[in-house]
């Protein structure tokens, strides 16, 4: 077995995690990941970081429940996590803020990305498409 095969293994989402949200939907996370979609265009971010910020955000979601007023906010923490990870020059923490419209604030999103890494404990290099896309072309 390969060590990318038991990476797949150990980072694999449980199934149907989102049935066991009580307050967000698959459509609200969709929305959501479209959303971060357009944040990476608008920064210029690699595309990279748009799958690792998915991946955050969907292990994160498949471990705790979430509050729709706090989706957002766990998105914007997925996205400043996997751009502080991949990419050269990230943007600003208040880039961050400024791109929720100021619905949270500074401290808000950086208590949430401290609780993403605990949730996540600190794991946070993972296989993603990417890398397989790569791999198949």
């Amino acid at each position: 077995m390969s060590i990318c095969h038991l990476l797949q293994v150990k980072y694999r989402l449980k199934p149907y995690y989102m049935r066991k949200q009580p307050d967000i939907t698959a459509e609200m996370r969709a929305i959501l990941v479209d959303w971060l979609v357009e944040v990476g265009e608008e920064y210029k971010l690699r595309t990279e970081t748009l799958y690792l910020a998915v991946n955050y955000l969907d292990r994160f979601l498949s471990c705790m429940s979430v509050l729709r007023g706090k989706l957002q906010l766990v998105g914007t923490a997925a996205i400043l996590l996997a751009a502080k990870y991949e990419e050269i020059y990230p943007p600003e923490v208040d880039e961050f803020v400024y791109i929720t419209d100021d619905t949270y604030t500074k401290r808000q999103l950086l208590r949430m990305e401290h609780l993403l890494l605990k949730v996540l404990a600190f794991d946070l290099t993972v296989p993603t498409i990417n890398q397989f896309l790569l791999q198949y072309i």
